[in-house]
């Protein structure tokens, strides 16, 4: 490439060094890569090009220190393990699973690439295997001269080179991490079982399944005692444990030591198992599997003692007692944490360990599970309750919140009262006497809180201390603990009921009672008034979910002087985290909500309003999420609101607001949020802080209301009107697919919207989403498709055809039809725009090229060329998993839609002609055979004899070649425009890319790297929108050179035809000259007084008629001739039939020249003027597209310079 250099200085270098080593080669000929430069030209529509990035094969290097540029010029291995024969793959499936198409190609060379997940995958042939994520799609069309006319390649460009590729460690950070977790997958092993070894290992089953199997029958009388249903101790039943125990240790002992070829192999089974697994304790293991068997039998007679066993005031071991019934559960189902005197007294303490206590309610609940069999898992279950209670779960809290003995013990009781487990106390007594072997209590793998004999011992003890406290026997004085929690308990129940019940007389009564006791003075910790259920909701939350305003006041009235403002400010719900304001919006309790917000404004400083409005609930929601449910509230705090803060499911307050569809004043909800949003801010708005985890953007959340939201109008809002949601929608898309005609009528207005945008995985357009929406208007489910259909085709005729056209047909989709083997186009044709009458229906590539066939007959158009130009990339037959299939017809139409364009610029009688033979053909009313053979019979009865003369065919020829001249230099310039515009528009996207790129080295902007790692985008490619156009005039022009060349052939056969019959007119003259001489001089010797006789005359070259009668030609056949020398008569006769023949072809000739002549004529001037309106017509969509280019990238770099305020520059 070195020496070449000065060669190529001419030529419009592409930056990507494989695309310019394949399409812009000037040593393509010569080159060590001609053989495959070659190839790819013969078969330009089999091949797709995997295209590496252009940095990577600049600055890349292979192994012996090559650059990957050069190889692309150099290598032809490597050129073409980088080109895959797609037309034909060599084998497709579905994944069993994920039911996704995997397709494995074959390269030029014979290796083999896997198409899977949008990545390309290397298989067969390849030295290692690599996986290179595919970028984007794109398709190259050739502006080379040794490349076909218009031929266009698919390129798949990919994040790195399938030979020579960057270390595994230069991979992409998504990559490492994809890479890791399945590392990370693979290390994770569950934890094993004895039951494990015996399935994997068949040895150890054969030898001991069959003794386990016996001991654990039912039949052994050793599990009499386990299995009847006797009055026994805890230590009585697991010493019944530990004798079976001890048995299956024996079972294994004794294989062990057996002095057999059997018992080695098990013995180094276990030696093996200990090797590899040294955490694992084989004596655990079996204890486990013993447990496992018998869990069910002891688990059983451990409930039997409890549900026989004495009562506490009897005598009996508490072991047996059952203190904590269903009874007790319900009288203290009320219990609230601030009448266990706890010493925490500031609000937002109390809230921590009521959280702190529901998680433990959750936690211990699971000991009710029917999978917990285990005392491991036991021990797991209440270590995990007690490190709930224990542990500091805000940070803030650490030092300020001390868990002492009597707040812990407090704790305790509220889990164990409200998580109502009937038999913990046998719960507790399996974990005491059921462990490991060799010791009752041995863990093997506990709680890592639960790691030592006398952890567990302490927990234990909590746990019998609570138990005491809820038994009858520790009465004091006057009452026991527990009936004071229960008196405690009913009264927390009466008022509560109260509010449920709305019963406000009831309520005034104890109000009033209140008042009388303590006036206006402080109450008690534990009073009813200051207790909370177990979700930590107190009576106001209560009367919130009444949504009695006349309640809810009563009770906030004539309690504010006994409930602090601090109270109010953190009452929570601690289950869900959800403030009194945000459960009173969520109820949609709206006055409630504006009593609330009014006493916050009046008692809580700025700082504090701020803070409690945009405090987050479990679901990271602040109020202003619920905001959507009350347009008073969103007046009154909206500007208060942090619109930006996102929730778990990444939608941020402004988002929610523009959810909540159900309102009947939604566009008045629309229009004040974003109001107070664009108030509240004095900088430009990208709002990409509200897009959601789906991907969707405001413009694609909002149903209607886009008018009152401004977002098109104010000028601090910048949106994309473009931007596609995770499933590669458009909001304009996704307004066809909902029906949101409001929506789609606004955004249609749009100068920055790209009507023709399309998603880079499937690409669906919105033409793809109205068709699908128009298959659900035979099911009667859209009435709206009308208004949409009436939207969508006017926008899509303006974007492609001309403007003011009554008639219009156009192109949308395509598909291919399995059955009949053929590709069907989706067409759409009116003919009354006025009333907006749409016609749609599939029809196949082989009637529209009938049809094309059939009506390029009319004399003014057989300038378009030959029908096979429709038939090019819609072969009949054309495998339907080609790769990105889809892609490659959405391309094809816009051919086909630019051709179809070109009717529009026909004379308007040939134009109505046209449109009406499409209308009776779209309605399948119209029969194209036997209307073109009635034209061939029309042609045929006006074949009458013409006669042409040299003056006429010399002027023909003067016109034909001055037209043969006029087209050959506007084909010329056309050739040369095509070449521009196609080098032009990929210029455009090098240096949108290349910016791009310079931009990411410098800055850290979001989103930046998706948009540098794509090289060529059809968005930024303009100039590719009238490539179309420019090759059907190049055709068209083709096309008149090839009729005037096929004219001239005729006229120089017609000179030619003309030249014989007059050297054999002179012949005949000549002949028949020399027998009017010999008949002259008989007729003088028999009548010398008679009149000579003139000469013939034959003025008339075309003439056939015999100027002389047979019996006037002498024939003079000599005997001795032998027949080897015509006689003078045969010779006339058989010079008068050439020259008849000859006359009957130069009088066809005349009468094609003629034809053909007028047709050219006609077609010629037709051409003139289709040319210049054509070629308007393609300059105005240029023109058009580059503004759309202009202002989509203004839009992108508007919104780049607004993020680079925000983020340091990285140089």
């Amino acid at each position: 490439m070195a020496n070449g250099q000065n060669a190529i200085k001419h030529l419009p270098l592409l930056h990507n060094p494989l695309l310019n080593a394949i399409f812009n080669n000037p040593f393509h000929a010569t080159s060590p890569t001609k053989h495959t430069i070659r190839e790819i030209a013969e078969r330009h529509s089999d091949f797709t090009i995997l295209v590496p990035p252009s940095h990577v094969l600049r600055s890349g290097q292979d192994s012996s220190k090559r650059k990957l540029a050069d190889l692309c010029y150099n290598d032809d291995e490597f050129l073409r393990s980088h080109v895959i024969i797609s037309s034909a793959p060599f084998s497709v499936s579905t994944a069993p699973v994920s039911k996704a198409q995997l397709i494995i190609y074959n390269t030029m060379n014979g290796r083999q690439v896997l198409l899977r997940g949008g990545a390309i995958l290397t298989g067969k042939n390849f030295k290692s295997s690599i996986r290179v994520k595919i970028l984007s799609v794109a398709q190259f069309v050739s502006f080379c001269d040794y490349f076909p006319k218009g031929s266009r390649f698919l390129l798949l460009f990919i994040e790195d080179t399938l030979l020579h590729n960057l270390p595994q460690a230069q991979i992409t950070n998504t990559h490492d991490r994809r890479l890791a977790g399945i590392d990370l997958n693979m290390n994770q092993k569950h934890d094993i079982t004895f039951e494990d070894l015996l399935r994997n290992y068949p040895v150890l089953s054969k030898y001991m399944s069959h003794k386990f199997y016996t001991l654990f029958h039912h039949n052994n009388r050793k599990l009499d005692k386990l299995r009847t249903r006797q009055i026994m101790s805890p230590a009585e039943i697991a010493s019944e444990f530990r004798t079976i125990e001890s048995e299956a240790f024996a079972i294994i002992q004794d294989c062990v030591n057996s002095d057999s070829t059997d018992g080695d192999r098990v013995y180094t089974i276990f030696d093996s198992v200990a090797a590899k697994n040294p955490k694992v304790d084989m004596n655990q293991l079996i204890h486990e599997y013993v447990e496992l068997n018998l869990y069910d039998k002891v688990w059983l007679q451990l409930i039997f003692q409890y549900s026989s066993g004495p009562e506490p005031s009897s005598g009996g071991s508490l072991g047996q007692a059952k203190v904590l019934t269903s009874e007790l559960y319900k009288d203290l189902s009320c219990l609230s944490l601030n009448q266990l005197d706890i010493p925490v007294q500031d609000p937002w303490k109390l809230n921590v360990l009521q959280r702190r206590i529901t998680e433990a309610i959750t936690v211990l609940s699971k000991l009710l599970n029917s999978d917990v069999s285990k005392q491991r898992t036991k021990i797991a279950i209440i270590g995990e309750a007690i490190s709930a209670l224990t542990g500091k779960t805000e940070k803030s809290l650490q030092e300020d919140l001390v868990i002492d003995a009597d707040t812990f013990i407090g704790l305790l009781i509220m889990v164990v009262v409200h998580s109502k487990i009937n038999d913990l106390e046998a719960h507790l007594d399996y974990i005491r006497f059921f462990g490991g072997h060799g010791s009752g209590t041995e863990l093997s793998h506990p709680h890592p809180q639960t790691n030592n004999q006398g952890y567990l011992n302490y927990v234990l003890s909590n746990f019998d201390a609570v138990i005491y406290l809820l038994s009858s026997t520790n009465a004091t004085s006057e009452k026991s603990h527990v009936e004071n929690m229960i008196a405690a308990s009913a009264l927390n129940y009466n008022f509560w009921y109260a509010i449920k019940t709305e019963n406000i007389s009831e309520l005034t009564v104890v109000l009033e009672a209140v008042k009388r006791e303590f006036g206006d003075n402080e109450l008690p910790r534990s009073h009813f008034l200051k207790s909370k259920n177990i979700n930590g909701e107190s009576f106001l939350t209560s009367a919130i979910k009444t949504k009695n305003v006349n309640l809810f006041s009563i009770l906030f009235e004539q309690t504010s002087s006994w409930i602090s403002f601090e109270e109010i400010m953190f009452d929570r719900n601690t289950t869900s985290d959800q403030n009194l304001l945000m459960i009173a919006l969520q109820e949609e309790a709206s006055e409630i909500a504006s009593v609330l917000i009014h006493f916050f404004q009046e008692n809580a400083t700025e700082e504090e309003l701020v803070s409690y409005y945009n405090s987050c609930d479990k679901h990271g929601r602040t109020v202003g999420h619920y905001l959507s449910h009350d347009l008073v509230a969103l007046k009154l705090v909206g500007s208060y609101i942090n619109w930006d803060i996102k929730d778990n499911i990444l939608q941020t307050p402004l988002a929610a607001v523009c959810r909540c569809y159900d309102r009947a004043d939604y566009k008045e909800l629309i229009k004040q949020v974003f109001a107070i949003v664009f108030e509240q801010n004095d900088r430009v708005l990208t709002f990409d802080n509200h897009i959601d985890k789906a991907g969707n953007s405001l413009l694609h959340v909002l149903a209607k209301g886009l008018l009152e939201s401004e977002l098109f109008s104010n000028s601090l809002a910048l949106v994309d009107v473009n931007q596609m949601n995770n499933k590669q929608l458009t909001p304009m898309s996704l307004y066809v697919r909902y029906s949101r005609t409001e929506n789609l009528e606004i955004i249609l207005r749009q100068k920055s919207l790209v009507f023709a945008m399309e998603d880079p995985k499937l690409f669906y357009n919105v033409l793809d989403y109205y068709s699908f929406s128009a298959s659900k208007l035979s099911t009667g489910s859209n009435g709206d498709f009308p208004f949409i259909q009436s939207l969508i085709l006017q926008r899509f005729f303006s974007e492609n055809f001309s403007a003011g056209l009554e008639k219009k047909i156009g192109f949308l989709n395509s598909r291919f039809d399995s059955n009949s083997n053929e590709w069907l186009i989706n067409s759409i044709f009116t003919d009354r725009i006025s009333e907006l009458s749409f016609k749609s229906k599939y029809i196949s590539i082989e009637k529209l090229y009938q049809f094309y066939h059939y009506q390029k007959r009319l004399p003014a158009i057989i300038f378009f060329p030959h029908p096979s130009v429709l038939l090019e990339y819609f072969m009949k037959g054309k495998s339907s998993v080609p790769m990105y299939l889809k892609f490659r017809m959405n391309r094809n139409l816009e051919y086909l839609n630019a051709f179809l364009a070109s009717l529009n610029y026909l004379d308007e009688a040939i134009q109505n002609e046209t449109f009406d033979a499409f209308s009776q053909f779209f309605l399948d009313h119209h029969d194209l055979k036997s209307d073109f053979f009635k034209w061939n019979r029309d042609i045929e009865h006006h074949n009458i004899e013409c006669k042409l003369t040299h003056t006429q065919i010399s002027e023909i020829v003067y016109f034909v070649e001055y037209s043969l001249d006029d087209v050959r230099k506007y084909l010329h310039i056309i050739k040369k425009l095509r070449k521009l515009t196609t080098v032009c528009g990929l210029k455009q996207c090098e240096q949108r890319n290349l910016f791009d790129r310079l931009l990411l080295t410098m800055t850290n902007i979001r989103n930046l790297e998706e948009s540098a790692s794509i090289e060529y985008r059809n968005v930024d490619r303009p100039y590719a929108r009238i490539e179309p156009f420019l090759l059907w005039l190049e055709m068209c022009s083709e096309e008149i050179l090839r009729n005037c060349g096929s004219l001239l052939n005729k006229v120089t056969r017609w000179r030619t035809s003309y030249s014989k019959i007059k050297e054999l007119n002179n012949e005949l003259h000549h002949i028949e000259q020399q027998i009017m001489v010999v008949s002259d001089s008989n007729k003088k010797l028999q009548q010398p007084e008679a009149i000579a006789s003139p000469p013939l005359s034959r003025q008339n070259s075309l003439s056939v008629d015999l100027a002389l009668t047979e019996s006037e030609i002498p024939d003079d056949t000599s005997f001795f001739n032998f027949g080897l020398v015509d006689s003078k008569r045969a010779r006339y006769k058989k010079l008068l039939l050439l020259k008849a023949d000859g006359v009957k072809r130069l009088m066809d000739l005349n009468y094609e020249i003629k034809l053909e002549h007028e047709q050219l004529a006609a077609s010629i001037s037709q051409f003139i003027s289709f040319r210049t309106g054509y070629l308007t017509l393609a300059l105005k969509l240029l023109v058009n597209s580059n503004l759309n280019l202009l202002r989509y990238r203004v839009f992108e770099l508007t919104k780049y310079r607004t993020e680079i305020w925000s983020c340091p520059l990285s140089i």
